[in-house]
């Protein structure tokens, strides 16, 4: 987090937190009251300061405000970047431990106890990247994903450059419970938003 933001936590303990305002799209843009925040600097400061609190809910840090962010899915958007998995803010993902595929096709990729959605724009690419066992030698791309979907005990890879990261299967009703987040978080945790 940004000094000045810490100093104002310090100065002002006791502000009252926001709920409701600040959303993550599927591709990693802020909106704020659904308008999609474009300016630079704006952008950058809240990927500087977002962070989550023990319960699962991720925020951005406006100074001495917690601004909780309602989650269109997950709490990173991950985008490849140079043949490099990236954070919607610019930090690296590092190593992958684990992926999910749900059952719309959404890519989740597992880091560092985080998950992130696989932004749509760079699945063709990670696709390619797909790989599962064949007799006479591995099966690639659509024809190991195919093979998968069709196949429940059918095991998938995700060969990145850290090493090859098992595809499990999840349902998209489950993904925020599962991976332990909230994605609609509101002012009483662990309660559901009226």
């Amino acid at each position: 987090m940004d000094a000045a933001v810490l100093a104002a936590q310090a100065r002002w303990p006791n502000v009252p937190a926001v709920f409701g305002w600040l959303r993550l799209d599927r591709r990693g843009r802020w909106l704020l009251r659904d308008e999609l925040l474009t300016h630079p600097a704006m952008v950058a400061f809240i990927g500087r300061n977002y962070a989550s609190d023990p319960e699962g809910r991720w925020y951005f840090q406006n100074g001495p405000q917690k601004v909780y962010v309602r989650l269109d899915y997950t709490p990173w958007i991950v985008q490849l970047t140079d043949g490099q998995l990236v954070r919607h803010t610019g930090q690296p993902v590092g190593q992958a431990q684990q992926a999910w595929l749900d059952e719309e096709g959404s890519l989740l990729i597992g880091f560092g106890g985080e998950v992130g959605l696989v932004c749509d724009r760079d699945l063709p690419a990670l696709l390619e990247r797909m790989s599962g066992p064949l007799s006479d030698g591995p099966l690639r791309g659509a024809e190991a994903l195919e093979r998968f979907l069709g196949d429940p005990a059918y095991p998938l890879t995700l060969d990145l450059p850290g090493g090859p990261v098992p595809i499990n299967r999840i349902l998209t009703k489950n993904v925020a419970t599962t991976l332990g987040f909230q994605a609609d978080p509101c002012e009483t945790p662990g309660q559901p938003r009226p």
